[in-house]
């Protein structure tokens, strides 16, 4: 970050919502810089958030690495040599890693932030990970519709991850026949990624697991297939509901419950709020987007605009790769440093396209325990490199500002005034930096 930087910046008691508006930028953006900050401050906090939604529209992606046009796919079963396995095995590393990071680099460049978190959001709700499906390039065709659908529609959404190819082999749907149902897509599309526990039965779960037979995956080409030889054409029994379903029944339906809706709004709530979600508020924000045919846009604007959000006394610990591609947009770091950084949020527990599980990462307090929280502080520490080494003597007003920007509150620890770049060391190296 350039000295110059520190010579003209908006005083805190210029714009007295100011802060509001760095809480909305900090739960809707990975970072972001003085001069963001700075050019929200004449601007009314509606007026924010319908900047921010808007920007949404904005779908500027960089382009996939060019491994991923390779055939990462085997067209055959024929048996391959240890020479070839190798140079195979040496291609899936290379493509897996250029992946990563270049999701990194969006996110680093990306013109809608919203709509970058939201796609890791999706990625953390539907769960598909590159070590077990095997295939970067089907992992990064369900990162487009993650995009594409991030701020539109869910019903969209749903309907699509059933025919998923990137899904349909990390769940083993590809093995899921008429006569050996398998019931792993079949549950994880009830239990994780719609109704929750408590709002289905065993015997729901084994009809959606039949009306998902024949869900497979072409393999020359990637593309989704169904095999009409090994899908049940036989009567189900689903949700109260009779007939010979196949998934988009059954999509139908899981869409007609009422807890769909309030599954998604609660755990939305716990992106951007908090992680207590308000019951009352839930069920009626619910109400609304089932009542709007799932359209998330319409969603995330009641969500920003409501008194919880606003008030939310709530501080969540960021994720690791809030964490430092927050960190990085902040001082305006380089693409290039995109490798370590995919690499340093691997160490701090958090692999792009790698979730752990099938229940993703767990989140809030799970990002802190005795080692994470060791490794965080090192990291951060590390990163300071790249952070302003700018001489110049801060004012007070100018301290003010650099606090509210980078920590939002006051600091745990003492922030030194012998310069700017000190004091934006300290300020990223306190504790409170690792909240949003």
């Amino acid at each position: 970050m350039k000295p110059s930087t520190f010579t003209t910046f908006v005083s805190v008691a210029d714009s007295p919502d100011l802060g509001l508006k760095r809480h909305l930028l900090s739960r809707t953006h990975f970072g972001f810089d003085l001069q963001t900050l700075e050019a929200r401050s004449n601007m009314g906090y509606d007026a924010c958030v319908e900047q921010i939604l808007e920007g949404t529209r904005d779908d500027t992606l960089l382009p996939l690495p060019d491994i991923l046009n390779e055939n990462l796919l085997r067209r055959d079963k024929s048996p391959m040599d240890d020479e070839e396995r190798q140079r195979r095995r040496a291609t899936l590393r290379q493509a897996r890693a250029s992946l990563k990071v270049w999701w990194v680099r969006q996110m680093l460049t990306a013109p809608s932030q919203l709509r970058e978190k939201m796609t890791l959001f999706w990625h953390n709700h539907f769960v598909s990970a590159v070590q077990k499906v095997r295939s970067p390039l089907l992992m990064a065709r369900q990162n487009m519709l993650f995009r594409n659908e991030a701020v539109g529609n869910f019903r969209r959404l749903l309907e699509s991850i059933v025919r998923d190819p990137a899904m349909l082999v990390y769940l083993d749907n590809i093995s899921n026949t008429k006569n050996s149902p398998n019931e792993n897509l079949g549950r994880e599309l009830l239990e994780l990624f719609t109704l929750g526990e408590g709002n289905y039965t065993e015997d729901d779960v084994k009809a959606a697991a039949r009306a998902l037979t024949g869900y497979s995956v072409n393999r020359t080409d990637g593309t989704f297939r169904f095999d009409v030889r090994q899908h049940d054409f036989g009567e189900k029994s689903f949700l109260g509901q009779k007939g010979n379903f196949d998934a988009e029944a059954i999509v139908r339906i899981i869409l007609e419950q009422d807890a769909t809706a309030v599954f998604i709004v609660r755990k939305l709530w716990r992106e951007f709020i908090s992680d207590t979600p308000d019951e009352e508020e839930v069920q009626r924000l619910a109400a609304l987007f089932r009542s709007g045919d799932y359209e998330i846009r319409p969603l995330l604007k009641k969500i920003l605009l409501s008194d919880a959000f606003k008030a939310a006394p709530n501080r969540l610990i960021k994720s690791p790769v809030e964490l430092l591609v927050g960190l990085a947009r902040m001082f305006d770091a380089d693409t290039v440093l995109a490798e370590k950084i995919a690499q340093g949020c691997r160490i701090l527990g958090q692999t792009l396209f790698d979730p752990p599980n099938v229940k993703g990462w767990p989140g809030y307090t799970a990002w802190i325990d005795t080692q994470s929280l060791l490794r965080r502080r090192q990291a951060l520490a590390k990163a300071a490199g790249m952070l302003s080494h700018t001489e110049m003597e801060p004012e007070p007003e100018l301290l003010e500002t650099l606090e509210l920007w980078l920590l939002g509150t006051d600091p745990l620890s003492e922030i030194p005034t012998t310069s700017v770049g000190a004091a934006i060391k300290a300020m990223t190296e306190d504790p409170v930096f690792e909240l949003k």
